[in-house]
């Protein structure tokens, strides 16, 4: 809630000193506000007022137990008296304002703050409480400009860099909102609201899984609405998507193995000509089935073509591992030493070709004494 000057003091327009028992009185009652002790605060203040009804620091403390006590209405009655009997004490108007906004009179509420805020500028808190007031009533440009000046005072002030993203989040700013909640989590983690609306964020970039993250460092009971509302969009689309692809695995009960799948999308990425894109496909048609000579054949030639003969030589000698009669592979295997200079194993290569039955061109062996 944040009420203002809950310490007795002097003030700026005060007429005449009251009694000392008086001021002790009001004393005593600020220390039961510090130790969260209404009742005993108010009856302090009471007291000072019998003595001293003119004394505008019993009313302003006497507004802030009130309120603190949860009894805005009463708060206000005493506080519109401190502000008649101590005209221009910007932390009365400040109390009284913060007592009409519990009791939604936000209009009211924003003249007072307004007021307070002409009498002493620099009070950030002030300018917070203002832009909450100014939200409730629908002024979202003004709401903004009051977080603005709330940080131009306190540049760290996490709160009201959180209700500047929340206000820019409502406008449909994204960019902007997630700047300023950024901002305020980097200020104060803990903060549930600023959590929640960084989720929220993320789940509209449709960033779910980073979603999740957000949503789960929100541990206040109850949640915000933001991570409540999220959390429970995003189980329904899990939900969802887990049926959806339960039914479509029933539907599909015996699917093809792997490789043979990896293999008919390398040939599909040929004919597009997406010769790249094809080897990498043959790549892991050959890890889910190494007993197939076929996509160690086509990574073979694939890579002779891109100039990577130590490649192809390990994806030949694969396919003659697994067809050890394969002449063809043999040959291949010749141009591969030829082309990496390696002019006897080359010679031993189609030589072995060549008692298989493989008839070779007249320029391979010239090429081999070049």
């Amino acid at each position: 809630m944040g009420a203002f000057s809950g310490i007795a003091q002097d003030g700026p327009a005060r007429k005449t000193r009251p009694l000392a028992l008086a001021e002790e009185l009001v004393t005593r009652g600020c220390s039961f506000i510090e130790k969260g002790i209404w009742d005993e605060a108010e009856k302090e203040f009471r007291k000072a007022l019998k003595m001293a009804a003119d004394y505008p620091e019993a009313y302003n403390n006497l507004g802030l137990a009130l309120l603190y006590d949860g009894r805005p209405a009463e708060a206000c009655e005493a506080l519109q008296e401190a502000v008649r009997r101590f005209p221009g004490w910007h932390a009365a108007e400040a109390n009284l304002a913060l007592a009409l906004q519990q009791l939604d009179r936000n209009e009211e509420a924003v003249n007072y703050f307004r007021a307070s805020l002409a009498h002493k500028t620099q009070q950030p808190q002030v300018y917070l409480s203002l832009g909450d007031a100014l939200t409730a009533l629908g002024k979202l440009d003004e709401a903004l400009a009051a977080y603005n000046n709330a940080l131009d005072n306190l540049p760290n002030y996490a709160l009201a860099h959180l209700r500047r993203g929340a206000t820019y989040a409502r406008r449909g700013k994204i960019n902007e909102a997630e700047q300023a909640l950024t901002r305020a989590n980097q200020l104060d983690s803990s903060n549930p609201e600023a959590n929640a609306l960084l989720g929220a964020i993320a789940a509209r970039r449709g960033n779910l899984k980073a979603a999740k993250d957000w949503f789960a460092h929100v541990t206040s009971d109850p949640a915000p609405v933001a991570a409540e509302r999220g959390r429970k969009r995003i189980t329904l689309l899990e939900t969802s998507a887990k049926k959806g692809l339960e039914a479509l695995k029933a539907a599909h009960p015996a699917p093809r193995p792997l490789a043979e799948c990896y293999f008919d999308l390398a040939l599909a990425l040929i004919k597009a000509g997406n010769d790249n894109e094809a080897l990498g496909m043959f790549q892991r048609a050959a890890q889910h089935n190494p007993e197939a000579a076929a996509p160690q054949l086509f990574i073979a030639y694939f890579s002779a073509l891109q100039g990577n003969a130590s490649a192809a030589k390990v994806a030949f000698d694969g396919a003659l591992a697994l067809e050890p009669e394969n002449g063809a592979v043999v040959e291949q295997l010749g141009y591969v030493a030829l082309g990496m200079g390696m002019t006897k194993e080359a010679e031993a290569q189609f030589k072995k070709a060549q008692a298989m039955g493989r008839t070779l061109p007249a320029e391979v062996m010239q090429a081999e004494h070049a």
